[in-house]
């Protein structure tokens, strides 16, 4: 259904000139269609795709380090990840390369509420069944702490 509004607007002699047509304003407005059923979200049919074709690992180990810029227990410092990219908060996770092959997709569930978390292995340097994620100060590593949370993982292919 269509609605259209017809507006004439008379402007008063001393603001223009007797000769000039009055102003005519068209206003359109259309009514909304029958509500369509709503599309599923492409981030939900992107993680049902990986989670179909990954491997599960329960009750994984998930402890956190950060990125900061100066050598301390989290690292060099550099902010360098093991495969030569800049290691990223909440993106860049280290595996045991022997259990997750570098470059692998990451889908956490920390149940924290939010969704599964995605991440890549760029990183390295935890033995075995063990997750390390890169957060992005010294702080939130340690008030994040040590987890168990069960880890899914997709090879890429390349």
């Amino acid at each position: 259904m269509e609605i259209i509004a017809i507006l004439v607007v008379h402007v008063s002699a001393d603001c223009m000139d007797s000769t000039d047509p009055p102003v005519v304003v068209t206003v359109a407005e259309t009514a909304p269609e029958a509500a369509e059923e709503p599309e599923e979200p492409e981030n939900e049919r992107i993680e049902a795709a990986l989670l179909a074709r990954a491997h599960v690992i329960e009750d994984c180990v998930v402890t956190f380090y950060c990125n900061e810029r100066y050598p301390h227990i989290c690292g060099v410092g550099d902010g360098i990840a093991a495969d030569g990219t800049p290691a990223l908060s909440w993106a860049t996770c280290a595996v045991d390369p022997d259990v997750i092959p570098l470059g692998s997709t990451i889908l956490v569930d920390l149940g924290d509420g939010y969704a599964l978390r995605t991440l890549v292995a760029n990183d390295t340097g935890v033995k075995g069944n063990h997750l390390d994620i890169c957060v992005s100060s010294h702080a939130e590593a340690e008030q994040l702490g040590r987890q168990t949370a069960t880890v899914y993982w997709t090879e890429e292919t390349k």
